[in-house]
């Protein structure tokens, strides 16, 4: 019986956290409103390697912020508020690198849960001919996001869309985590005149991913 209390503590403080989240979340969504900047909600939204990969961790943590898409040549910023000092150096970086800039109004927790992906980031790189080196939390990663065939087409289209210099490395990370989370037994990348085909071998039967 004495670890009852330990148990019921740790129920309510999970429930604690959840609410302020919550609250969180709702808070940003009013300043969203108030400032005329579209809100995103973070928990929901994929964070782009590509895109977070476009300022370091500690520009990003100083700032209060996140790059956490890439649309072209268009990279969308998650803020906690337009009244912010730092965002001009953030806007001048994207901009030497020839990005412009979306503002987006995100919750404390979302923009401080998506720094952890800075962790992830794998800059996958050949290691030895035929070697890919990924990291495994960038391999969970893909692994929680993917539950069908249809999601990992999803998701690589929306990487090859982002025209990144670091496309091609989140496109086999995605490619191989999907692999993962529908349990295939074995990828088929097979190169054609114009395009390259991805397909899945599943219970024994090819099947389509994506053409790239």
């Amino acid at each position: 019986m004495c670890g009852m209390p330990h148990f019921d503590d740790q129920k309510e403080s999970h429930a604690f956290n959840e609410l302020r989240e919550k609250e969180a979340e709702e808070l940003a969504q009013l300043l969203g409103k108030r400032y005329d900047i579209p809100y995103v909600d973070l928990a929901r939204t994929v964070v782009d390697n590509s895109a977070i990969r476009l300022i370091p961790e500690s520009a990003a943590r100083e700032a209060n912020i996140v790059i956490f898409q890439i649309n072209g040549k268009n990279a969308s910023i998650a803020i906690q508020t337009p009244n912010n000092k730092k965002l001009g150096s953030i806007q001048e970086e994207l901009s030497r690198q020839g990005y412009t800039a979306s503002m987006f109004i995100a919750s404390e927790f979302g923009i401080k849960k998506a720094w952890e992906i800075y962790k992830e980031v794998s800059y996958a790189k050949a290691e030895t001919a035929g070697v890919i080196s990924i990291s495994d939390e960038t391999m969970q990663k893909y692994v929680s996001l993917i539950k069908t065939i249809a999601d990992i087409k999803k998701i690589v289209l929306e990487a090859v869309a982002s025209s990144s210099a670091h496309a091609l490395t989140t496109v086999v990370e995605i490619i191989l985590g999907g692999a993962v989370a529908t349990s295939v037994s074995d990828v088929h990348i097979e190169p054609e005149k114009e395009m390259v085909r991805v397909r899945y071998r599943l219970d024994g039967i090819l099947q389509d991913v994506v053409e790239l």
